[in-house]
């Protein structure tokens, strides 16, 4: 019987190492399927049905969208996707989910093909900078695809003059948001000529073409923009064109518009004022101070945030400080802000000290800050902050208020003017329980300290004095203590 050749020792070693290594991944292969069976069984997301957990999902990947102003993400649209690897059952869940990969705003050119083909057949949302723009050519199946089948686009940015835009002349019935740079211009065939589409909600424009849209919450006009007849002629814009073209938006939300230099300043003709019972949030910029009368003839059910600007004009306040005073009804304004050229009135949320702007106004020429209040009803200021550079001759504003009781001061403030009073007169703020100085540099003016225990000491009673980033000496705070209440941050 012939001998079978005897295997070296390594040989041996090996044959033995691989067939325990073969039993341990048998054994991490059922370890890893118990782990599975104990995420499906124990977890405690197992009682939710999996279209709870996609909606779910839906909100974490809607919040690095273009809609939460995250752009400056590189791959906005890949940061969620981490829960795609916490089981099996929340990948699953992900990848056969449409909308979770609709959005194509800087996609990774990698993924492009295998997301869209995620999509089957969900509305997208798509973004165009331009054809020299690498993310843009990398879309470029996808917008030709869109021009085919335009009932896919549910939101649309454009930001170039691109022959995109000229070629998509079909009618996009699902379009919700359309937003296109001050210098895109429609063709009149543009979406089948029915941009005034019932699915409209919201439309950022530079050319805006008068159409009634019934469904419109949200329009935004750039700066410079130009109204358009059906024909597509230019429209001599002025209050009256204006205010027509709002009343065919009965269920606008939201009003941003920067008027052009060139409106007609006429005033208008109209014998009823407007009124769009949904509007809430007004921001507008004048270039022309008269054009300000538009409000005289606007009525809304309760405006929650009005936002005023003036560019090379004296402010024409009145008209809108009497439509904020008609159409706010909400809490009282407690905190009063009062910069050069500006005035913020905000309404407090006092379990978290946040203040929400509701009305500001700002503008190049002086502001009258009394007088302003005077026609504003629900602005009672408690907390009065003022923002006084040093070369700012804005003086000291309702220093006679009793409803005050935290003065604010920062920046590069002047406290001179402050405590550079008559020593005879009563202080000013009668009411004032809190003094905050924030940024300010004490030792650039050594006469400052003493001006302040000075001011301190004349209160009838001791207030709370808070140092917020001050530069002052350990000695100048432990002086301090003797007139108030000191808190250093």
């Amino acid at each position: 019987m012939a001998l079978l050749p005897s295997k070296e020792p390594q040989d041996l070693f090996d044959t033995q190492i691989n067939a325990r290594l073969s039993q341990i991944d048998i054994l991490l292969a059922k370890i890893r399927f118990l782990r599975e069976q104990r995420n499906a069984a124990c977890s405690k997301t197992k009682r939710l049905p999996s279209e709870m957990i996609s909606k779910i999902f839906g909100f974490l990947a809607h919040d690095f969208n273009l809609d939460s102003e995250k752009r400056l993400l590189r791959y906005p649209h890949l940061k969620w996707m981490p829960v795609t690897h916490v089981c099996r059952t929340w990948r699953n869940i992900s990848l056969n989910e449409p909308t979770l990969w609709t959005v194509f705003i800087s996609v990774h050119p990698k993924f492009i093909q295998e997301i869209f083909a995620r999509t089957r057949t969900a509305p997208l949302t798509l973004r165009h900078d331009g054809l020299g723009d690498l993310a843009s050519a990398n879309l470029r199946f996808i917008f030709d695809h869109i021009l085919e089948h335009p009932e896919r686009v549910k939101k649309l940015s454009v930001y170039g003059k691109v022959p995109f835009v000229s070629l998509l002349n079909k009618p996009a019935p699902f379009l919700k948001t359309l937003i296109t740079a001050p210098d895109v211009e429609y063709p009149p065939d543009f979406l089948g000529g029915q941009i005034g589409s019932r699915t409209l909600r919201s439309w950022t424009v530079g050319r805006y073409i008068a159409t009634y849209l019934s469904n419109l919450t949200q329009l935004r006009l750039h700066r410079g923009w130009a109204a358009l007849d059906a024909e597509g002629s230019v429209i001599q814009l002025g209050i009256d064109p204006l205010l027509s073209g709002l009343e065919n938006m009965p269920s606008l939300q939201r009003l941003h518009v920067a008027l052009p230099e060139d409106m007609d300043t006429a005033p208008s003709t109209r014998s009823t004022p407007i009124h769009l019972p949904h509007l809430r949030d007004i921001v507008i910029r004048f270039e022309q101070p008269n054009m300000a009368t538009m409000f005289d003839h606007l009525r809304v059910d309760n405006i929650e945030s009005l936002h005023k600007s003036w560019k090379h004009c004296t402010p024409m306040v009145e008209p809108v400080l009497h439509f904020f005073d008609r159409c706010y009804h909400g809490s009282n304004l407690h905190y009063l802000m009062r910069a050069p050229g500006e005035v913020e009135m905000c309404r407090s949320i006092e379990t978290t000290g946040v203040h929400i702007p509701i009305l500001s106004l700002k503008g190049c020429g002086p502001i009258d800050l009394a007088s302003i209040l005077s026609l504003v009803t629900l602005c009672v200021p408690g907390i009065f902050h003022v923002k006084r550079s040093q070369k700012s001759a804005m003086p000291f504003d309702l220093k006679e208020c009793e409803t005050i009781e935290e003065l604010h001061l920062s920046a590069s403030f002047d406290l001179s003017a402050l405590f550079d009073l008559d020593e005879d007169a009563s202080p000013p703020y009668p009411s004032l329980r809190r003094l905050r100085l924030e940024s300010i540099d004490f030792f650039r003016d050594l006469e400052h300290i003493p001006l302040l225990k000075r001011w301190l000491a004349r209160r009838k009673s001791t207030i709370d004095l808070v140092l917020e980033d001050c530069d002052l000496s350990q000695s100048d705070i432990e002086s301090l203590q003797a007139a108030a209440c000191v808190t250093v941050s």
